[in-house]
């Protein structure tokens, strides 16, 4: 995984700024930043997996797509997770692009420390742009 990401500042909610040589690998960056503004990491065990599939029409929309499915695992299903296992990218039938990763982690625990509730990831403002040899993208998340 080449790749970072980094929160920035923003006048409403919070953004993170996502780098990766990949596709693949900018959703991987943009799913363990969403997890370390959300919680602490280092506190999860990687004790379960999960597969979470997506998908989106284009680029974007499957970044979003792809990280408003963890946040909405997170909530109904009371889990954290820790990292990714796995995570493929592909084209639908219908041109659109399809995500399936597998994640993994444990069962929510009084031990885990939330730092932030996202509601939501948003389109707002979302271009992922070739800078260089890497993919880049900013997310505004909903808090």
């Amino acid at each position: 995984m080449a790749g970072r990401w980094k929160v920035i500042p923003h006048t409403a909610d919070l953004a993170i700024a996502i780098t990766g040589d990949t596709m693949e690998d900018l959703l991987e960056n943009a799913a363990i930043g969403l997890w370390s503004v959300a919680w602490d990491r280092r506190r999860v065990h990687p004790q379960q997996h999960w597969e979470i599939p997506a998908e989106g029409r284009d680029a974007e929309a499957l970044l979003v797509n792809f990280l408003n499915e963890l946040i909405f695992r997170h909530e109904t299903e009371g889990v954290v997770w820790r990292d990714v296992q796995c995570l493929t990218v592909g084209v639908d039938n219908s041109g659109g692009l399809v995500v399936r990763a597998v994640v993994r982690g444990e069962p929510f625990r009084p031990g885990h420390r939330l730092r932030r509730e996202i509601k939501a990831a948003t389109l707002h403002g979302l271009a992922i742009l070739k800078k260089g040899k890497k993919l880049a993208a900013q997310v505004v998340l909903d808090l």
